[in-house]
């Protein structure tokens, strides 16, 4: 039985335990470990005895004890003091030895997803990751939402892998006549297995259909995520983090976002809120709110509008840019800059 007592310092969350042996060490068996806070009888490691395991875990080791304790301690923190948390299980943060390993499995997508959302591989990883989180937070009141990812795009056409997959959309679209699509494309190709995925922001027929074919990744990943933590805690509602700028806008830049692989209205089918990133950051002098005509804001709220008529849910922005980045400028200006932006939140129906 070994015993150590020590003090913590200023916001200190983690502490190394070293145990050294000076000759050679065939076998050591550690069991039962506590930590407590003076005065307290609740042991704070989440596995003290070593039970949570597995048999086999793969290629992928689940530590309850480290990154997984902290973010406990946060949680209950933020609980303790009655602060409402959504968590973002941030599937980006993905393990790049895996893709490095299995051939296949990595993405080049312009996007944080590196790693192809359609892979058997990926997947297992992406549900390790998902089950090991709820395990976590079971019994944890102050969660009001879990967000499946963070600004997620998804190109296909920046892998050869998609082609088949691609070949086999266009014969499925146009009932296998390559004469149908040669209609509507004005081309005069001969198998379907000629037709490649456009690279340009164009507004074509091409494009149309690839924008189709394109949005069924990131729709089908996340429709299954989302049945995975329906399961889990059927209590808590479900959304991504989709970014503000639409597929279709007045703008080369901004319509190419169609090919950027999110459909609003696919992903509305199955989410239970609406996800929103975005919002109308505080300039000084400047009520931007009230600015609409030939401003960012009004289209803002035209997005709004246009989300929240595809299911009548709320939509939650759960990025919302109401100032610059690390801008930590107060002032009553900026208070009334915020005070306009939520009650116009409220009356476009954030929830």
């Amino acid at each position: 039985k070994l015993e150590y007592e020590f003090t913590t310092g200023e916001n200190q969350y983690n502490t190394v335990v070293a145990f050294i042996t000076e000759s050679i060490c065939d076998e050591c068996y550690i069991d039962d470990v506590y930590v407590y806070a003076e005065g307290s009888d609740e042991n704070l490691i989440l596995n003290s005895g070593f039970e949570l395991t597995q048999e086999d875990t793969g290629d992928m080791v689940i530590d309850y004890n480290g990154f997984m304790g902290d973010y406990v301690r946060r949680l209950e923190k933020a609980q303790k003091n009655n602060i409402k948390v959504g968590i973002n299980l941030s599937p980006h943060y993905f393990p790049t030895y895996i893709t490095t390993t299995y051939e296949g499995t990595s993405a080049n997508t312009p996007g944080t997803i590196r790693f192809r959302v359609d892979h058997e591989k990926t997947r297992e990883i992406v549900e390790k990751h998902i089950r090991a989180i709820f395990d976590t937070i079971e019994g944890i009141e102050c969660i009001v939402d879990v967000c499946l990812s963070n600004e997620v795009c998804y190109s296909a056409n920046s892998d050869d892998y998609n082609a088949p997959l691609w070949e086999a959309f266009l014969i499925e679209t146009y009932n296998n006549d390559i004469n149908a699509l040669n209609e509507a494309y004005g081309t005069e190709y001969t198998s379907f297995s000629e037709v490649k995925m456009p690279s340009k922001k164009e507004t074509t027929v091409l494009n149309y259909d690839y924008a189709k074919f394109n949005n069924t990744f990131l729709t089908e990943w996340h429709r299954w995520m989302t049945d995975i933590v329906h399961e889990l805690r059927p209590d808590l509602p479900v959304h991504t983090k989709l970014m503000s700028d639409m597929q279709g806008n007045h703008d080369d830049h901004s319509r190419g976002f169609y090919n950027y692989g999110y459909s609003w209205e696919d992903h509305a089918q199955f989410f239970d809120v609406i996800g929103f990133d975005g919002g109308s950051a505080y300039k000084p002098g400047e009520f931007l709110v009230n600015q609409f005509i030939g401003s960012s804001p009004i289209t803002q709220w035209f997005k709004i509008d246009f989300i929240t008529s595809i299911k009548n849910v709320p939509w939650i922005n759960s990025e919302t840019h109401i100032d610059t980045d690390n801008n930590y400028d107060f002032n009553l200006d900026k208070a009334d800059h915020v005070g306009r932006y939520m009650w116009q939140e409220g009356i476009h129906g954030v929830g």
